[in-house]
């Protein structure tokens, strides 16, 4: 006899109640797996019932048995009145990123799931480089075009590739000591700007640009090595130093005293004198600046 669950006096049956969730496949039978199929129905006390719960793509699926957490594919005994309940957790998947210094004008999405619209990859730039295209989740094979359609699943990674740009700009400056600088100080105001070398080389890689050899005058320093950079605003600037040289007066016959002998540096203006003893008259100079000028001037 079946009994209503509110009468009183001894129960035989119970109320198995089934309720199957959104994106949840609930299965609930007799005694066992290969039991009989049951749903909602009247189960004689102390039957042995199955259940069991299997999730959609994309989700996790949890059951209850009366309230309480049921482990999926084990069993349970009809001691009163149960209802079978399965529920469905969509599952957020991860997506990362090797960029490789790259950057990407609008970040990608770090995360997705199973509803998430079809979208694509938005490629990074990188300063100095092509970028050749995704590899990972997509394969081996670089790709430019990388679309994540909507129903995927799965956690994903992407590794941008890249490959150097040979004709990234550089520049070589060639600076020449100023008369009244100091070598020991590099900048404009005691160095010219004479030459401008614009040159092209490979990015990330190391160069040693020449320095001039036809500088009359100047002492080229040491060549520098550098490496390019992707942005294209690597600069090697050479200072070149003027030379000294010394001038030597001696005093010849009838001079008396003889003055502007030092250190001076190339292309500064230099002048000399002597006073001539009495009784004499001046004839002139003689040796690297022969000039019958008393008071001469001349340019180192």
């Amino acid at each position: 006899t079946i009994l209503n669950n509110n009468t009183t006096g001894t129960v035989d049956y119970y109320t198995l109640t089934k309720t199957q969730g959104t994106n949840t496949t609930l299965t609930v039978k007799l005694d066992s797996s290969t039991g009989t199929a049951l749903s909602t129905t009247q189960v004689l006390k102390g039957t042995t019932i199955y259940a069991a719960v299997s999730p959609a793509t994309g989700y996790t699926a949890s059951m209850t048995v009366g309230g309480t957490a049921h482990t999926s594919g084990n069993t349970f005994t009809m001691s009163a009145a149960k209802e079978v309940k399965s529920t469905a957790a969509i599952i957020n998947y991860t997506i990362t990123y090797n960029l490789d210094s790259g950057i990407v004008s609008t970040p990608n999405p770090t995360t997705y799931n199973v509803t998430t619209a079809t979208f694509s990859l938005t490629n990074p730039t990188k300063a100095g480089y092509e970028f050749l295209g995704w590899t990972g989740s997509n394969g081996t094979t670089p790709q430019k075009t990388v679309t994540i359609t909507v129903g995927s699943t799965g956690n994903k990674t992407y590794t941008a590739n890249w490959s150097a740009i040979t004709s990234t700009p550089y520049k070589v400056q060639h600076w020449q000591q100023k008369l009244t600088g100091d070598k020991d100080v590099h900048d404009s105001t005691n160095y010219t700007l004479v030459d401008t070398d614009n040159l092209q080389g490979e990015t990330d890689t190391s160069v040693t640009p020449a320095v001039k050899t036809t500088y009359t005058g100047f002492t080229a320093p040491a060549t520098q090595t550098v490496t390019i950079s992707g942005e294209g605003t690597t600069i090697v600037n050479y200072y070149y130093t003027r030379n000294s040289h010394t001038v030597t007066l001696n005093k010849g016959t009838g001079i008396d005293t003889v003055t502007g002998a030092g250190t001076y540096l190339y292309g500064a203006n230099v002048t000399i004198n002597a006073t001539v003893k009495t009784g004499y008259t001046w004839n002139k100079w003689t040796g690297d600046e022969a000039n019958t000028t008393q008071n001469y001037t001349f340019t180192m």
